[in-house]
């Protein structure tokens, strides 16, 4: 990693004349649009409830163990920092958006914040990358007893319930034995 890349430098302000971008999620699309955009005539404002770009193809991995799940994450505001201008990234939830309008709702999603208060911002141009919901087909109990592999909360769901199928299997393995 060069000096660059570790100290981007410094940003510019945000400022009030410029049209805002809003860009809700930060998975693959709208990640690939922030990398691409140069936001030196844009603010930019990021929501998304994660405060991380999740390398998906790589959960798995973390599944069975052989990757650690903070080497497939990238924080969003790693990439923003890389921007000539200052970008807001809120670890939030959009709750309404309204386009006659043009605001955008969004409720504070972080952890370490238990306000959880909605807060409505104006947008000049909206960028909906949110992502999709794991399809079910309408399959009764998938939902309920399926293993998806979408999120790093699957990829540790399914390791705790393999680790938990072999200790059951050592520990009855060693109760029959003589």
């Amino acid at each position: 990693m060069s000096q660059k890349d570790l100290y981007p430098g410094d940003q510019l302000d945000q400022d009030p004349k410029k049209k805002t971008i809003v860009v809700l999620g930060n998975g693959w699309g709208a990640t690939s649009f922030l990398k691409s955009l140069d936001n030196e005539d844009y603010n930019v404002v990021v929501v998304s409830p994660r405060n991380y770009f999740l390398f998906s193809p790589l959960l798995p991995s973390v599944t069975v163990g052989t990757l650690e799940a903070r080497s497939i994450i990238q924080p969003t505001r790693y990439i923003t920092r890389h921007k000539k201008r200052k970008c807001a990234v809120y670890e939030a939830e959009a709750t309404d958006v309204d386009p006659v309008k043009k605001t955008v709702t969004f409720r504070d999603a972080s952890e370490t914040n238990e306000t959880h208060k909605e807060v409505t911002i104006l947008y000049d141009y909206l960028v909906y990358g949110v992502g999709a919901e794991n399809q079910t087909f309408g399959i009764k109990g998938v939902k309920e007893y399926g293993c998806f592999l979408k999120e790093l909360k699957d990829a540790d769901k399914i390791r705790r319930k393999l680790l938990d199928c072999e200790f059951e299997r050592l520990w009855n393995a060693r109760r029959w034995r003589f």
